[in-house]
């Protein structure tokens, strides 16, 4: 049997997918491979976006601490100024809290 003969056999629907097949295959094989590419981007942001939060959590647990540190020592000192009859309204008070400030903020 001819291959005219065995494609006349074939059916109309068929003959139209034989005939496209050499370029829908390699067509579709790219596109698998760019699908594959897609997938592999979307697991390495995922993989970034995890740790850039683990980053942020680690982050916000630190400053939590030294806020704590902070607020005990701010209240560690207005026992004390207290204790020694100055209030917040102090020029001298005022002034140590500024440069206080002011050295954590070089901290940062």
């Amino acid at each position: 049997m001819t291959s005219a003969k065995k494609a006349e056999g074939l059916g109309r629907g068929n003959q139209q997918f034989i005939a496209h097949a050499r370029q829908d295959v390699p067509d579709l094989l790219d596109e698998v491979e760019r699908l594959r590419r897609l997938e592999d981007s979307v697991i390495r942001q995922q993989t970034n976006g995890a740790e850039y939060r683990r980053a942020l959590v680690d982050e916000r647990n630190q400053l939590r601490v030294t806020n704590a540190a902070l607020l005990a020592a701010c209240e560690a000192a207005e026992g004390f100024l207290k204790a020694k009859g100055h209030s917040e309204h102090d020029p001298l008070v005022r002034g140590l809290i500024r440069a206080a400030i002011a050295k954590e903020k070089e901290k940062i």
